[in-house]
């Protein structure tokens, strides 16, 4: 009894240990809630320093620097245990004016823009996960 009882316990452990690491999880990479930004930029008015206060550096830009900023919005989504599938991928795209005010700001969606966009995602500086950590650091999150 006592080793039926030992054996169970065993399993328990692995079952919970399992399933923690298959944890749904939701990774973002970018900008966070491109829409709010959109709407502090005033078409016709706000200038190319007050996009670079507002926002700082963009993901990517024109070759010049001057008439088209992009900033990236990239939320990821899936098990620990797969690849994660895309669930969002916009960019708030700005075009300035030959005076440097903003022309147009819109959100795209990425795939829809024909914009050749890299696969490489910025990673956070100062901050790797390890072993223990991507086994066990999922246990009782939602």
């Amino acid at each position: 009894m006592k080793n039926l009882l030992a054996n169970m316990k065993r399993l328990f452990l692995l079952f919970t240990l399992l399933l923690s690491t298959c944890a749904k999880e939701e990774n973002a990479y970018g900008w966070e809630d491109l829409e709010q930004h959109r709407k502090e930029i005033i078409v016709g008015k706000t200038s190319r320093d007050d996009v670079m206060k507002l926002l700082g550096t963009p993901t990517a830009a024109d070759t010049s620097l001057i008439k088209e900023w992009y900033y990236v919005q990239l939320i990821e989504e899936g098990f620990s245990i797969a690849k994660p599938k895309v669930k969002v991928h916009k960019m708030l795209r700005i075009i300035f004016n030959d005076k440097g005010i903003v022309k147009s700001a819109t959100i795209e969606d990425v795939k829809e823009s024909g914009q050749k966009i890299s696969k490489e995602k910025t990673k956070t500086v100062g901050y790797q996960e390890g072993f223990f950590k991507d086994t066990f650091g999922r246990v009782g999150q939602k």
